[in-house]
């Protein structure tokens, strides 16, 4: 695996690089320990006032390899938790200058061709709108935006799950940098929202689970199956 160290801090994640080998995860991080956000020694010395959030600490490397200000946790979830909020070590200078966020992981948050109404990975895509509410909430006037990297097809690529490394590797530097700069729909830049439902739907998939067949329902926070007792019976 590859040891990856946080800049600053004594805190280290490991990204394995055979994950599901005798059941290891894809990434491991300390336990019972908050999560920390992973600054890149690399990021640009000047602020333009739009802060790039990736999926892993390689990607928002790269990133800043090609001058825009980028951070990460160690996943989709490891940045913003619901149980410990933002990491003590968020970079609070940056953060009072910010004015736009862009989330961009890897290609399977995005939704499929054509079909805007199903995400590729649903959970990536419940990540990306509890990060989208997580920023909303502690900072109310930053614009959030998301950045969807291309098809694979479009780029030689046959794997769905691929990053921003990815994506680097396969088109070069010059259309790489070009690609995570431009600002319009057709390079993947599109402003994040969430309706009310949504909301709604949202607040109810953090406080419960469905599991199994037959369909079981469990309270996240307590681990109890809900019965059919625990519902209000609604009269139309």
């Amino acid at each position: 695996g590859i040891l990856v160290n946080y800049p600053g801090c004594d805190y280290k994640t490991v990204r394995w690089l055979e994950p599901g080998r005798l059941g290891r995860p894809k990434m491991d991080a300390p336990a019972n320990i908050p999560p920390l956000a992973f600054l890149p020694p690399n990021m640009p010395l000047e602020f333009d006032g739009t802060l790039y959030i990736c999926e892993s600490a390689a990607k928002a490397v790269g990133a800043c390899e090609l001058e825009v200000t980028a951070i990460s946790g160690s996943g989709v979830d490891g940045l913003f938790t619901k149980k410990h909020g933002w990491p003590k070590n968020m970079p609070d200078l940056i953060m009072d200058q910010c004015k736009r966020i862009v989330i961009m992981f890897d290609h399977d948050m995005a939704y499929i061709d054509g079909d805007h109404a199903k995400p590729v990975n649903p959970n990536v895509r419940d990540a990306v709108m509890r990060l989208y509410l997580g920023i909303e909430s502690k900072y109310p006037g930053i614009s959030v935006f998301e950045k969807r990297l291309p098809s694979p097809e479009a780029i030689g690529l046959e794997d769905p799950k691929y990053g921003f490394d990815d994506f680097w590797l396969a088109v070069g530097t010059d259309t790489a940098s070009t690609w995570l700069k431009d600002e319009t729909e057709e390079y993947g830049w599109f402003p994040l929202e969430l309706s009310q439902h949504g909301r709604h739907m949202m607040e109810l998939n953090a406080e419960y689970v469905v599991c199994g067949y037959p369909a079981v329902i469990v309270d996240r926070t307590t681990g109890r199956n809900i019965k059919k007792s625990d519902f209000v019976g609604i009269i139309e």
